[in-house]
């Protein structure tokens, strides 16, 4: 969860700093087990592919924003992936079908693979959430892990994250979407999850310095790490 019990604004800067650990160490964990594609979904400038140390073989596909990519190739210039990887950047529309473009890159949809949506669905509508989600799904061989996280409810009525909300509305970037069941969500497209706080065992690292209330607590806002696995 992501609270202050003081009133303060709790620091971004920590929660962003485990949720990357998190979900590094969950897309390594994912390719140790065999797996040797994986798909950053709105990946921005998401390093993964380059700074990883990956298997032998390994595959990771960017989708996001083609104007964005190209900025992202020309600051990465010509720094190479991590040894073993091989990065295919993908210029498409998420809220439209991305998997013509996936397969005709290489993805093989009939094998397992690793999907990372990390801080992209509680900027989208719940009916893109969904669709996203149903789209990774459809490509998601038995075998799959997807990362993703979400935010509660509450968080998006929280007064403790008044400010921070308006500030990212007012930047063109609202936070629009939440849900209090992730396991639920994607318990109907065929993944068994499991949900991690900041705070919790093996999701601290030394930076989160606020207590972890239960899932029950409901009027304060809570953060997902998530995730799942297809069986």
């Amino acid at each position: 969860m992501l609270y202050a019990p003081n009133g303060a604004m709790p620091d971004i800067r920590a929660y962003i700093a485990i949720r990357t650990r998190f979900f590094d160490d969950f897309a390594l964990s994912a390719a140790n087990s065999g797996i040797r594609q994986a798909v950053i979904v709105a990946a921005g400038m998401d390093t993964r592919a380059l700074r990883l140390e990956w298997p032998a073989g390994m595959t990771v596909f960017e989708l996001d924003d083609p104007e964005l990519l190209r900025l992202k190739n020309s600051i990465l210039g010509a720094h190479p992936p991590s040894a073993g990887c091989r990065r295919i950047p993908l210029g498409v529309d998420l809220e439209c079908r991305f998997t013509d473009a996936l397969r005709t890159a290489g993805f093989v949809a009939g094998t397992p693979s690793l999907w990372i949506a990390e801080g992209l669905f509680y900027y989208l509508l719940e009916n893109a959430v969904t669709a996203i989600l149903a789209r990774i799904s459809e490509n998601s061989a038995a075998g799959s892990a997807l990362g993703a996280d979400f935010v509660s409810r509450s968080f998006l009525a929280s007064p403790w994250m008044k400010a921070a909300l308006d500030s990212l509305a007012k930047r063109g970037t609202p936070w629009l979407s939440a849900t209090d069941d992730p396991e639920g969500l994607l318990r109907l497209l065929g993944w068994s999850a499991q949900v991690t706080s900041p705070g919790d065992g093996g999701a601290s690292h030394g930076r989160w310095p606020y207590p972890v209330l239960p899932r029950s607590v409901k009027d304060v806002p809570h953060s997902f790490m998530v995730t799942a696995h297809r069986e």
